[in-house]
């Protein structure tokens, strides 16, 4: 399971922490609270876009491998990072990224927008081709 939130929420997140009386020291904070597991999430993204959600989904140990074998090309065959770093492939497949942002709802006085608007918009953004 994942915690999720709307890019213009987290922008807005990081300006209230930036501009709060009181936060010289810098203040940290967990934006988000939304949480979906994968398959969920799949399917609020193929119902918005109207496309079919994935059938079935990559078995960890074939992510984890696919991650390593990326990693090691990139370092010495073309010289760039991987796409899906294997700290990152063994995040989403072992762990769950879960937290608990009250904090950061009270004190900078966040709201969220639903994870679905924020889908509708990426959905429209990458479909007008920007």
């Amino acid at each position: 399971m994942f915690t999720y939130v709307y890019v213009k929420d987290a922008a807005r997140a990081i300006v209230a922490a930036a501009d709060r009386s009181g936060n010289e020291r810098g203040d940290k904070y967990l934006v988000g609270n939304q949480r979906l597991r994968t398959a969920e999430y799949y399917r609020l993204v193929a119902e918005v876009s109207g496309t079919p959600a994935p059938r079935f989904e990559v078995p960890p140990w074939v992510a984890q491998a696919a991650a390593r074998v990326g990693a090691w090309a990139g370092r010495a065959v073309t010289g760039r990072a991987p796409t899906a770093p294997p700290d990152l492939v063994r995040t989403a497949v072992s762990g769950n990224l879960l937290f608990d942002a009250t904090k950061a709802q009270r004190e900078l006085k966040l709201t969220y927008t639903p994870l679905r608007i924020a889908i509708e918009e990426a959905i429209a953004f990458i479909r007008e081709g920007k």
